[in-house]
């Protein structure tokens, strides 16, 4: 399923969406296009970004540090995890995303269950920002919204 800019923009809780793909450009966020019949469309893997972004900025957290946190984020592992989704193999999809990145160590950043992400959050010590993707993406590919 691909998508439009203006369901990016949506995605992401801005109301311009031409100014919006400046913005990716600009802050290098991790949300990219192909050309799909003359206009650009987005994968289901930028639209689980774009929703992360809105989510982020519900904190009030600008765009340029949007990027650096997305920057964390290993988003070959979310692409897995959001095909999984897409094929109704796994019900759970939260992203993790953690507010510092000198750790010693590798950790997931897509978990598939909340035990799981609180496990990190309380084992590891280590402080996430944690955004729900499941219930979103679900609803999408379902036409609910």
């Amino acid at each position: 399923m691909l998508f439009t800019s203006k369901e990016i923009a949506c995605a992401a809780c801005v109301s311009d969406n031409l100014q919006f793909m400046a913005d990716i450009r600009r802050h290098h966020l991790p949300i990219e296009s192909r050309r799909h019949n003359g206009k650009n469309a987005y994968d289901l893997v930028s639209f689980a970004v774009a929703l992360i972004v809105g989510e982020l900025r519900t904190y009030e957290i600008s765009l340029a540090s949007c990027g650096r946190l997305l920057r964390r984020v290993d988003l070959d592992a979310m692409a897995h995890l959001v095909a999984k989704l897409a094929l109704h193999e796994i019900d759970c999809l939260i992203a993790l995303i953690p507010q510092r990145d000198d750790f010693d160590e590798e950790f997931p950043t897509s978990v598939t269950s909340w035990t799981e992400a609180f496990q990190y959050a309380q084992n590891e010590n280590i402080n996430f920002i944690f955004v729900p993707l499941h219930d979103l993406l679900r609803g999408k590919l379902q036409g609910h919204w």
